[in-house]
């Protein structure tokens, strides 16, 4: 198949325009191919795939309690914690209509992994034709990592979808000097504000990015301007509610830090401070080659070069991938403040896909057409076999190899202890209620959460669940009406409870329960006795 570029093409080029290729096919029938490729591998694991990563089944959870109390969320304080509130809203939404908790979210994530190709695809076309937006499409259709995402509950789905319309409005913008551009990517940006907090990042660079495109130093102030005011109504919105909610109007983001401050430690434990900070030195580009495969990855960032000496109107978009990854990558290896995860990546990384197919043509353009050909066989087979071995590796989560790798595959499965746990108290306690069923179970914490995708997939009420995770799990005791306990060999309950072991038994608050054998490690389950 030719791609979008040949060497004497290049050559002919001037110093700002890339060539206009033919629209041959139209893009009618290219994008509807590229939505429909798209959304087959992430139909067939939507089947198979379980919430874990992302904090998919929290983020269900507080879906779960918003759409059974529906209210306009002011502050972190009003049902959301750390997370930004619109993904609430779609999946409390969704649950009107779909009533499984564990899929309403599930679903949400396909709707909007599916749509994130058409933005990706328009703006890759804008760039260098439609043959960039048909590979950008393709490789973007089997990009694994975003497999997983478009089929679990977590908000990475959502926010690329926002972060594309973004990029190709501002494309939109600059290039034809559209207001009405400008004002959809700033409101696009208000949307992803409200998804993820590392958006918040892009108001003040695209601001002054606008300032400093062009020559025109007026017009750019202007854009800036318009566009800085334009898309700061909901952080201010959000900051000035979590002000009034807590005192701090940073109240989420100083929530996360504390997380990353406890990763960073287990980083410092796992890598030693040497190998900490060439973990994150080295994550960003890592992640890109792992989830993208080498050769698509390789390609992108070649054409990323390539582009960057060729079109300077085009740099703006480059600055976009490049900032974001440098500030993270300086606060992991040099303040060591910040400990990545593969996810956190993924609106840096989508960025190489535009580029792909130019970053390919220019790096082989003095090659033969047997040689270009070969080398696009090779590039293809890498971007379909590489998601598919991490799948088929990931689909055994017993594994440890599987366990490392899962975070980046198309598949996410939990633990088997968990879903054991959960479904054998799912059926003893959920599927036969009853009057005097209050506080039939007490749930042990972990710092690996267990005990929230445990409470997640059960299907207790919160009623029926006292969790070791909350503050008042104690108060909630005295008149709970007991008959089954979860503990966890990692677990906080043997601290915080006097916990009398005897044989295969526990005595809690005077009571004796049995042990249940035949569940994984680290769950032990106590059934109350007669």
């Amino acid at each position: 198949m030719q791609m979008p570029y040949s060497a004497s093409s290049h050559a002919s080029s001037g110093p700002t325009l890339v060539p206009k290729t033919p629209e041959r096919p139209q893009p009618r029938w290219v994008l509807p191919l590229l939505v429909s490729l798209t959304a087959l591998p992430r139909l067939l694991l939507f089947f198979l795939n379980e919430n874990y990563y992302g904090d998919a089944v929290a983020r269900t959870d507080l879906a779960v309690r918003w759409a059974a109390h529906p209210h306009w969320i002011s502050s972190w304080a009003d049902g959301t914690f750390q997370f930004g509130p619109l993904q609430i809203y779609l999946v409390g939404a969704m649950l009107k209509a779909w009533s499984s908790p564990e899929d309403a979210g599930r679903l949400v994530s396909l709707f909007f992994g599916i749509g994130a190709v058409v933005p990706l695809f328009l703006l890759s076309r804008r760039l260098f034709g439609w043959k960039a937006g048909l590979w950008s499409g393709l490789a973007f259709s089997c990009w694994g990592m975003h497999l997983q995402m478009s089929t679990t509950a977590a908000s990475e789905s959502l926010g690329l979808f926002l972060a594309l319309w973004v990029f190709y409005f501002v494309e939109v913008a600059l290039s034809e000097n559209r207001f009405g551009a400008l004002a959809a990517a700033a409101l696009f940006l208000n949307f992803a504000c409200a998804t993820r907090y590392d958006c918040w990042l892009w108001i003040p660079l695209i601001v002054v990015l606008l300032f400093l495109q062009g020559t025109d130093r007026i017009a750019g102030a202007t854009r800036a301007i318009l566009f800085g005011l334009m898309s700061s109504p909901f952080p201010l919105f959000w900051m000035q509610g979590n002000e009034r909610a807590s005192g701090d109007s940073l109240a989420p983001l100083h929530d996360i830090e504390n997380f990353h401050r406890t990763w960073v430690q287990d980083g410092l434990s796992r890598y030693g401070q040497i190998g900490f900070r060439l973990h994150n030195l080295f994550f960003w580009p890592a992640s890109a080659l792992a989830t993208l495969t080498p050769l698509v990855a390789l390609c992108g960032i070649a054409g990323m070069i390539y582009a960057y000496r060729a079109f300077p109107h085009r740099r703006w978009l480059l600055w976009m991938a490049w900032i974001p990854t440098a500030y993270f990558t300086s606060r992991g290896a040099v303040l060591m403040t910040f400990s990545p995860l593969a996810r956190f990546t993924v609106n840096q990384v989508v960025l190489l896909l535009p580029f792909v197919s130019y970053g390919f043509v220019r790096a082989l353009e003095k090659t033969t057409t047997r040689q270009r050909r070969l080398a696009q066989v090779l590039v293809v087979t890498s971007a379909l076999i590489g998601p598919v071995a991490l799948g088929l590796i990931a689909h055994h989560p017993q594994s440890r190899v599987a366990r490392s790798l899962e975070p980046i595959s198309p598949v996410s499965k939990n633990p088997p202890g968990v879903i054991q746990v959960a479904h054998y108290l799912k059926d003893q306690v959920a599927a036969k209620p009853s009057a005097d069923m209050a506080g039939t179970v007490l749930l042990d914490a972990n710092s690996r959460y267990f005990d929230v995708l445990v409470g997640g997939f059960c299907g207790l009420s919160e009623e029926q669940l006292i969790r070791a995770r909350w503050d008042n799990f104690k108060t909630l005791l005295k008149v709970a009406n007991l008959k089954f306990i979860v503990l966890m060999d990692d677990g906080q309950l043997r601290s915080k409870l006097s916990l009398v072991f005897r044989g295969p038994g526990v005595e809690v608050l005077g009571r004796k329960f049995s042990e249940i054998s035949g569940f994984f490690p680290p769950f032990h389950v106590y059934r109350a006795e007669p």
